[in-house]
């Protein structure tokens, strides 16, 4: 019952992606007196990729009052609170990770995001500005300086922003995911299925696809495949569920499955 032991066990856990056998080890470490910042570091590491953002944020408030000046702890805590809907917070966690490390291009994208979900348009694309200044065309600043451009209503430039993407980093599916909202824009539905497409092939985990994918579908007429793609995001979303339940309803309205649509939404069938 030695907590150091513990201790090294949770790390090398870790090492391999047990995230459950490493907050198992480093949780009897702590229990048996075993003190130090790799355990806050660790554990709220495997948190984060097992979903536990509450675990995860009390691991690293911990761990960033004992280190305030590391800049990758405030960037992880920022992208928790932007998952969790915190933008004000998260945008604060990176602007005092830049304060830290001023070169950090990942903190001025992650707060680019923050920037856009607060609707601060402009501040994003001066964010994703200093960040290809640092980096040159990287995807994730190119993604973001469109969404936001796209925001503004200027759809050129933000397709012209996608295609660079696209072209730096061919496997990014979400630069295609937001090239087909930016397309639907346009009213280029066939080019945003073909997008979609390629996003879903890229990455499965991306549910999103599948509800812009269904409303081209919806567009062109195919209301038995949109209803397939918006059946397919509720059954896999863990999160905007009730999104999801919307865009199944409206699909089961245009096949005239009125019933049906009641029992997804209501008020929408209504």
């Amino acid at each position: 019952e030695n907590g150091w032991l513990w201790g090294n066990r949770g790390v090398c856990q870790y090492e391999l992606r047990d995230w459950r056998g490493s907050i198992e080890a480093l949780d009897r470490a702590e229990q048996l007196g075993e003190q130090g910042t790799y355990i806050h570091f660790h554990r709220s590491r495997a948190k984060a990729e097992l979903g536990d953002d509450p675990g995860a944020l009390k691991d690293l408030d911990a761990l960033i009052s004992a280190v305030p000046w590391a800049s990758s702890n405030l960037i992880l805590r920022g992208r928790i609170q932007l998952r969790m809907g915190r933008s004000e917070d998260a945008a604060r966690d990176f602007t005092r990770a830049l304060a830290a490390d001023a070169s950090s291009f990942e903190a001025l994208v992650l707060r680019a995001r923050a920037w856009i979900e607060l609707r601060r348009f402009k501040d994003a694309i001066g964010d994703c500005d200093g960040a290809l200044l640092l980096k040159g065309r990287y995807p994730p600043a190119l993604v973001a300086r469109a969404v936001a451009r796209r925001s503004l209503g200027d759809i050129d430039a933000a397709l012209e922003d996608l295609e660079q993407a696209i072209q730096a980093d061919p496997q990014d599916g979400t630069a295609y995911l937001q090239r087909a909202i930016t397309r639907q824009l346009r009213g280029d539905y066939p080019g945003s299925i073909a997008d979609c497409s390629a996003a879903r092939e890229l990455d499965p985990f991306l549910i999103d696809v599948l509800a812009v994918r269904g409303y081209s579908r919806i567009r062109l007429g195919d209301a038995k495949g949109a209803l397939a793609d918006c059946e397919e995001a509720l059954a896999l979303a863990l999160r905007n569920r009730e999104a999801h339940l919307n865009n199944l309803a409206v699909c089961r309205i245009e096949l005239g499955e009125i019933d049906e649509a009641i029992r997804c939404e209501p008020e929408r069938a209504a």
